[in-house]
């Protein structure tokens, strides 16, 4: 009995965190960023907001979650291709596929967080993470690769990094300038990445 009362607990926690998720899309579609209250999010998902509150402590927290959920479905794809049996090269260009299909899928909500000062640095400490995470996941390719001589031995972090900071960069350009996230070519960064600039008959 025990064991029935703590899966049941489990999936209540996961339905209400769902539907809690559901409403501040939902609230951020309608009001923006700054426009997310406690309230807002407790009336759209039909909940006392003081349930709200067993979960998320404030607005910050409940935008750390928000952006987690959405971060989420890359971050899972992400670690399928690293742990999947292709090259590293097919492994870092189908890590760049699933953040651009990520962003593709949920552009609208990215861009109410990013474009709002408030909401930006109140998902710092969440986005260093997600960085942090998404740079292991290419260094891990990247040091297969070295191991496989595919790649010259380099600092795997590091390149990681490089890797993210172009991929964020290419995605906020294609924003910008109102392109279409389907537009986003995975082959831009990896022909830079592991061909480089230099001319094969100059490298001499």
């Amino acid at each position: 009995m025990p064991r029935l009362s703590e899966t049941r607990r489990k999936l209540l926690n996961e339905i209400m965190r769902e539907s809690t998720y559901q409403a501040s899309l939902a609230v951020l579609h309608e009001h923006g960023p700054d426009g997310l209250t406690m309230d807002r999010v407790a009336a759209a998902a039909n909940v006392a907001k003081g349930s709200l509150y067993n979960y998320f402590q404030n607005k910050q927290d409940l935008l750390a979650f928000v952006f987690d959920k959405v971060v989420e479905p890359a971050r899972t794809a992400a670690e399928k291709v690293a742990l999947s049996d292709l090259p590293p090269v097919d492994k870092l260009r189908g890590v760049i596929e699933a953040l651009f299909q990520n962003f593709a899928e949920k552009q609208a909500v990215f861009r109410a967080l990013m474009n709002s000062d408030d909401a930006r640095a109140a998902l710092q400490p969440t986005e260093r993470c997600v960085r942090g995470n998404t740079t292991k996941i290419f260094a891990a390719i990247i040091n297969e690769g070295i191991q496989k001589k595919v790649f010259r031995s380099v600092d795997s972090i590091f390149l990681g990094r490089c890797f993210l900071a172009a991929i964020v960069e290419l995605i906020e350009m294609h924003d910008q300038a109102g392109r279409e996230p389907t537009e986003l070519n995975p082959n831009q960064i990896l022909d830079l990445f592991l061909n480089g600039v230099l001319l094969a008959n100059k490298a001499g």
